[in-house]
């Protein structure tokens, strides 16, 4: 998916955002482009920044010039670039933030609302893919505790010895 927004609205950079425990921090879970090593490195703050503004707020929303955004921070590793555009869409579970989805680019034509409308629209199949993942890996967790049980209740009861019970 994250390949597909980059390519699709001709960015040259894309990144997935995920909050870490707690869920103050975000960190991208994949990143396309010439910044992706320093995109994965990087800790967007809720609240801080272009795209930690945009995740407290669960808004969807382009900037054309992110140098003249007060809200700017430079992420670390990266290079200020003239002309530099972002767009940025939160990953939304009904009226929850679950995460980020942004592109940039370096020039070339400016994001504009269709732009925007159709990140989203890949934002809302990356939040399905995402809860999809995570509600098959806790239903995997359970049947392997399920599995544990049930060996441990076989056992119980057809060792009636306390040793081989205690093994």
């Amino acid at each position: 998916i994250a390949r597909h927004a980059m390519d699709l609205t001709s960015a040259d950079n894309s990144a997935i955002f995920l909050p870490d425990p707690g869920g103050q921090t975000y960190r991208a879970i994949v990143a396309i482009g010439n910044m992706a090593e320093a995109l994965q490195s990087a800790e967007i703050k809720a609240g801080a920044g272009i795209i930690g503004n945009l995740l407290l707020s669960g808004r969807a929303e382009f900037v054309n010039d992110t140098g003249s955004d007060s809200r700017a921070i430079q992420l670390a590793g990266t290079l200020k670039q003239e002309h530099e555009r972002l767009m940025v869409a939160p990953l939304m579970a009904g009226k929850v933030v679950k995460g980020a989805m942004a592109v940039w680019r370096t020039g070339g034509q400016p994001f504009d609302a269709s732009g925007l409308e159709f990140l989203v629209g890949l934002s809302l199949q990356a939040t399905v893919a995402i809860e999809n993942a995570r509600l098959f890996a806790e239903s995997q967790q359970r049947a392997t505790e399920l599995a544990t049980i049930n060996t441990v209740s076989q056992q119980l009861g057809s060792n009636l010895e306390l040793a081989s019970l205690i093994e």
